[in-house]
């Protein structure tokens, strides 16, 4: 998720005073952006994750649904705060129930592992496609391995590829592996049928 940290709001001035005085004056936006800037050390702050979860906190109370998603990822971590995955599925679930992509995300990985929250591969996967169809690289890549692997749903390495495709022609450079990868793999599949067609002919 870390990659993901500065998604989902406008970001403010990088004047770090600016920041502050306008977290203080209770812009959620800018509670939310103070809250990254010390949950990763960013925008020269020095990185303080106990402070990080108060901005955070102030910005989820303001209404700013993405800092929902971000203290569903410091209680799953347990960056500033004990880890507490029942408390990270609730601020994941709410963020989630708002439509953010990277909630919907940390949402679909509970689902598909059974963490806190009963296995079910059939949410994950609705969760998952959602996240991805809103432009998310992790959840893009996610659909591709659950296509590749044939994990709920059937094995189908075109799909994979679509969806590897999709993320690498949006930005997600980290996607090109996974697109050599099952090039190789539907080459070898096709090599294979011909293989067999071979068997059989006079």
């Amino acid at each position: 998720m870390d990659n993901n940290l500065n998604s989902g709001w406008t970001e403010p001035e990088d004047n770090i005073d600016f920041l502050r005085q306008e977290a203080y004056n209770g812009d959620p936006n800018a509670q939310a952006a103070l809250g990254v800037a010390y949950l990763t050390g960013g925008q020269g702050v020095e990185q303080d994750c106990v402070q990080a979860v108060l901005w955070l906190t102030l910005a989820s109370e303001n209404g700013f649904v993405v800092a929902d998603t971000m203290l569903g990822y410091c209680y799953e971590k347990g960056k500033g705060v004990e880890k507490n995955l029942y408390r990270a599925a609730e601020y994941y679930q709410e963020a989630a129930r708002l439509n953010d992509p990277m909630a919907m995300y940390s949402m679909g990985r509970f689902y598909e592992k059974g963490t806190v929250v009963g296995k079910n591969m059939a949410i994950a996967l609705r969760l998952y496609g959602l996240a991805a169809f809103a432009g998310l690289f992790d959840a893009m890549i996610t659909m591709g391995r659950l296509y590749e692997e044939g994990t709920g749903v059937e094995l189908n390495l075109d799909k994979a590829l679509d969806w590897y495709t999709k993320a690498f022609d949006r930005g997600c450079f980290q996607a090109e592996e996974h697109i050599d990868r099952v090039k190789a793999k539907i080459k070898s599949q096709k090599n294979n049928e011909n293989g067999n067609q071979g068997d059989y002919s006079e």
